[in-house]
């Protein structure tokens, strides 16, 4: 089948270039049949041709739809491999470019679902991708495109609680293993010799003519650099503070399932701002539809009972962030973490849900629209009996900077850091002096430090770094010097289980420690 990206970006008409909802035309369902078949109780395997052809079907005379977008390029991955992803980010991003908000899905919830269905499906088969014949010009082509749908996506949906973290974390891992530009296998370089001339003499023993060994130079390949992830932090609002909490989860989750401040985080930005419970009836019965179908609750409860795939755990964590008040699915993780060995992660969801519970009286007597509860018998045998949980997440605090300040546990949780950030930016912005921007650095590292958010620290531990070098602090104030080492040491530590695994340019920081 013959793909044309211009085909696909042709309005559907003049009127409404992004065509109508199409959902229930036929083309529509059997795209939808098709991919109802992954996870299937029957062994049922998904035919891409049929996803292709009508998800194509959909774009080009119906509707220009997210959903048909994500189907049709993971049906290219099928067919065309990694080529296949390169194109569908193309479509993707033009697709947002040229038709921004107008379209489809228009719900925030099925929008979400769809790009989260995708990032999920990309997360699980472009490691499984033959890159035999992929080159490193064509990983970083990709890092561009979802960059900019990253941030068109932002631009065209504010409301969006979408990260496309993974996405670039997959594909970083197959840039790993990629040469660069100029890499390739050895040549030999060979040395254009002229060979001498035969002299006949009257001398009875000629000496034998040395020809010397072509010498072959060969040429070294060079390392193949790491592709760092940079996570953009910004705290100058609530909701901006929210998606940046979000991003760490989803970094720690990515890199360690049993990462018990992960859930933390993921549990917090997603009740922070609830502090009433839902409209109810009588029969405590709520107007709210749980996102899960029975299928799924079907698979997440067999998985409980016994070693989970840590995929199955990502995805039930993705669901959470969708279904704030389904507590029977906070159940359904305790038990799988608990499966899995990964106990403090198991507790740390099962102390947020209770207290989540606490905040929020009565939470755990509602149900959803369909009567299933939010709380089903063994969740509330789960929750209780329980002791009042007092964190000091919800002690608010003043913030003073001073330059005798010393943080200690408790001083700066997930709630207070977003102010304390915002003060110390302030001052960041007044003091431009090189003692004070190391002063007001390492207090942010000592602040991200006391939260857990060790991924945070890498940026500004670079700066603190340069600043270091540049003002010679070793020689003026060696004991702010030995600080920044100690927690420099603490972040590498947390971040990179071994040396070899740290990015060629924070090496320098483990020469400094004697690492």
């Amino acid at each position: 089948m013959n793909f044309d990206i211009e085909t696909l970006l042709k309005p559907i008409n003049e009127t409404s270039p992004s065509g109508e909802e199409a959902k229930y035309e036929f083309c529509y369902e059997l795209m939808e049949f098709e991919i109802k078949k992954f996870g299937s109780l029957f062994g049922e395997t998904v035919d891409w041709k049929i996803v292709e052809a009508n998800a194509t079907e959909v774009l080009t005379t119906y509707s220009k739809d997210l959903k048909a977008i994500c189907y049709l390029t993971r049906a290219l991955i099928e067919r065309k491999g990694f080529d296949g992803f390169k194109t569908g980010l193309s479509l993707l991003l033009q697709s947002l470019t040229t038709f921004s908000d107008g379209l489809y899905p228009r719900r925030k919830r099925a929008r979400d679902g769809a790009i989260e269905w995708f990032i999920s499906q990309i997360e699980s088969v472009l490691p499984k991708l033959n890159t035999a014949a992929v080159s490193w010009e064509q990983g970083s082509v990709c890092l561009t495109l979802i960059s900019e749908i990253d941030d068109k996506y932002k631009d065209a949906f504010s409301d969006s609680d979408v990260e496309f973290f993974v996405v670039r974390s997959a594909v970083n891992a197959i840039m790993e293993r990629l040469p660069q530009t100029g890499e390739g296998t050895i040549t030999p370089v060979v040395q254009d010799l002229k060979q001498p001339d035969v002299v006949e003499t009257v001398i009875e023993k000629t000496p034998k003519t040395v020809i010397p060994t072509p010498v072959t130079a060969v040429v070294k390949k060079p390392e193949a650099v790491r592709q760092e992830v940079d996570i953009d932090t910004d705290f100058s609002s609530p909701s901006a503070s929210k998606r940046t909490l979000k991003k760490v989860a989803e970094f720690m989750l990515h890199s360690n399932i049993g990462a018990s401040l992960a859930y933390r985080l993921h549990r917090y930005s997603t009740w922070c701002d609830v502090d009433e419970l839902p409209p109810h009836d009588n029969e405590k019965k709520t107007p709210i539809s749980l996102a899960v179908s029975q299928d799924q609750l079907s698979e997440y409860k067999e998985k409980s009972k016994q070693e989970t795939d840590p995929e199955v755990i990502k995805r039930l964590e993705k669901t959470l962030t969708d279904a704030p008040f389904w507590l029977s699915g906070h159940h359904l993780m305790y038990l799988m973490l608990n499966n899995l060995g990964h106990d403090s992660a198991a507790e740390a969801v099962k102390q947020e849900t209770v207290l989540f519970t606490q905040e929020l009286s009565g939470v755990e007597e509602l149900m959803f629209a369909n009567s299933v509860p939010f709380a089903d018998e063994a969740t509330l045998k789960w929750l209780t009996p329980r002791t009042a949980i007092t964190p000091a997440a919800l002690v608010p605090m003043p913030f003073e900077l001073t330059d005798e300040e010393t943080l200690s546990e408790g001083d700066i949780t997930l709630a207070t850091l977003g102010d304390y950030v915002s003060t110390i930016a302030q001052g960041l912005a007044t003091d431009t002096s090189g003692r004070g921007q190391f002063m007001l650095q390492l207090k942010l590292i000592k602040a991200y430090h006391l939260v857990g958010l060790f991924p945070l620290c890498l940026p500004h531990i670079e700066k603190i770094w340069a600043i270091r070098e540049e003002i010679n602090l070793m020689s003026w104030e060696p004991h702010l010097c030995n600080q920044l080492d100690t927690l420099v040491e603490k972040t590498m530590t947390e971040m990179y289980p071994s040396k070899d695994l740290v990015p060629e340019k924070y090496q320098q920081w483990l020469t400094i420690n004697n690492k």
